[in-house]
């Protein structure tokens, strides 16, 4: 057990009954503080919500997605705060490492360890990497505006599900509605993540953070807009304006002279953050055609009648860890190969907690 009573974590979820139980279940059994927000058409039996301990507060709340979260940071009381799906899991050991880190260093706003994904097939868990640009991805510069322009170019997304402290939180999550009003799906993402990389330093810490669920498709997800496709035609707007003056404000940065684009934190964040999809939209195109996806995908149809799901699974697992690539894209292992794989990059792998997160995968299965 971590004492993890200077956390809290916020939760929305939506028509999942099933997984936001599991989810509640675990955190319950930990010293950490944990509101949920349901937005479901119908709330959780009240002979389960009576059960829970006081550290867990469950609201059922039909006001949308955005405003669930504002409430939810502006209800959590601790020093620091933390956002999680109602179907992923984080270690409460590298919950307690990133708190360890952020009181050794006042520099950094927020933390964040390694991912992996995970699924359940054939009634066995299974893994594969995720998100390994983290390793290399830490937001260090002493200037605000430098600090966005380098965290959105290269982007990743290291803050959204970080450990930040609360007040930076708040902000972050305030930033973020706004933004939210901007086209595309993505851009409460970006303004949580320009507003994290202003207010100060971020760190990628070398330990298995995150388990993110492939069980489910994402409960808040629209068309994708690339911000590329908009942001010039859109700079000069009453909209873009209007959103830029309301974040300058929120990040406390002089607005004498927001009447222009150029002056808004958004812009230059939006700005870096287009450039960098231009050069990911160019690194996709150089990939050689036999390893495109539909190529990978229809290749994994045929191997999978020729030898089988098994089989081929073990196949893909045995090329990855003895070579760490794959031509076939994400290679789905076991616990100890994922293990072994994360461990020759160097990072930790808390194996207790581990395992009382796959224990509690299994709970709905």
């Amino acid at each position: 057990m971590y004492d993890l009573t200077d956390l809290t974590l916020i939760m929305c979820t939506y028509n999942r009954p099933e997984y936001a139980k599991r989810a509640i279940n675990f955190w319950a059994k930990q010293e950490i503080n944990l509101i949920v927000l349901d937005g479901s058409t119908d709330s959780l039996a009240n002979d389960f919500i009576s059960s829970l301990p006081p550290r867990v507060l469950y609201m059922h709340s039909q006001l949308d997605w955005l405003n669930r979260m504002l409430l939810g940071a502006n209800l959590s009381k601790t020093a620091f705060t933390s956002l999680i799906s109602d179907d992923e899991y984080y270690l409460p050991e590298s919950l307690s490492s990133c708190i360890e880190t952020l009181r050794e260093n006042s520099e950094l706003v927020s933390v964040i360890g390694n991912a992996i994904g995970f699924r359940v097939m054939q009634g066995k868990v299974y893994f594969k990497r995720q998100y390994t640009e983290f390793n290399s991805s830490q937001v260090t510069s002493e200037v605000a505006l430098e600090r966005v322009t380098s965290h959105f170019n290269p982007y990743r997304m290291t803050s959204l599900f970080a450990v930040v402290r609360t007040p930076n939180f708040i902000k972050n999550v305030m930033v973020a509605n706004v933004s939210s009003r901007l086209p595309g799906a993505a851009t409460f993402e970006l303004g949580f993540e320009l507003a994290n990389s202003f207010q100060g330093k971020s760190r990628v810490i070398p330990v298995l953070h995150w388990l993110r669920s492939a069980e489910n498709p994402p409960v808040h997800n629209s068309k994708r807009i690339k911000v590329s496709s908009w942001l010039d035609s859109q700079k000069h707007s009453a909209l873009f304006l209007e959103v830029s003056s309301q974040i300058n404000q929120i990040l406390g940065i002089n607005s004498a002279q927001s009447s222009s684009y150029e002056n808004s934190i958004l812009y230059s964040g939006l700005l870096s953050y287009a450039a960098n999809e231009k050069l990911s939209e160019r690194n996709k195109k150089k990939k050689l055609f036999f390893i495109n996806s539909f190529v990978r995908n229809n290749l994994k149809v045929f191997l999978k009648i020729l030898i089988g799901t098994t089989n081929l699974m073990r196949l893909l697992e045995f090329r990855y860890t003895k070579m760490h690539r794959s031509l076939l894209g994400g290679v789905w292992m076991s616990q100890k190969s994922i293990s072994d794989v994360l461990q020759k990059e160097s990072i930790r792998v808390p194996t207790y907690c581990f395992a009382i997160a796959i224990e509690s995968i299994k709970t709905s299965y």
